[in-house]
């Protein structure tokens, strides 16, 4: 399970002070699907990047799996977030220069999955997401859409 307790966090420049997410409770069952929604500036973003341990709250928690992730370390929090949490930014973030199946194993290569495993996972993914035609290519060769479905695998492994 998921669940952020009466989050906030603002951001300052010089002396004012801009509040991003005022008082947030959410609870997200584990394999629940869940679509945060709002207009643009409203601190969807700011909410996701405290829920996924990208940044710290300025008051309240965050907790995954009966951790509470907002009181780790840096270094610990990184290694939970590894095995934890899978992220699709905005910008895929693909590491050029790698094929796309290099790309999707990344992340697994990091938490110290065995080859086998990882091709094993690897293999499957790229066939849910139809990309598996595109694993010898270079990320580079890819449209949006493509490059958007190796982003999600690699999240996912």
């Amino acid at each position: 399970m998921l669940e952020g307790i009466g989050l906030h966090k603002a951001y300052r420049s010089g002396k004012a002070t801009f509040p991003a997410v005022k008082g947030v409770d959410i609870e997200v069952p584990e394999k629940a699907f869940v679509a945060i929604m709002g207009q643009s500036g409203c601190g969807k973003s700011t909410l996701l990047n405290l829920l996924a341990g990208l940044d710290r709250p300025d008051e309240g928690e965050v907790w995954i799996a009966g951790e509470q992730i907002d009181q780790m370390s840096e270094s610990r929090l990184a290694t939970f977030r590894r095995r934890h949490v899978g992220i699709v930014f905005q910008f895929f973030h693909l590491v050029q220069g790698l094929s796309v199946a290099a790309n999707i194993e990344l992340p697994g290569r990091l938490a110290g999955l065995s080859a086998r495993e990882l091709r094993t996972r690897r293999d499957e993914l790229a066939e849910r997401l139809a990309i598996t035609d595109l694993l010898s290519k270079g990320v580079n060769e890819l449209s949006g859409g493509q490059q958007q479905r190796v982003a999600i695998a690699r999240a996912v492994i």
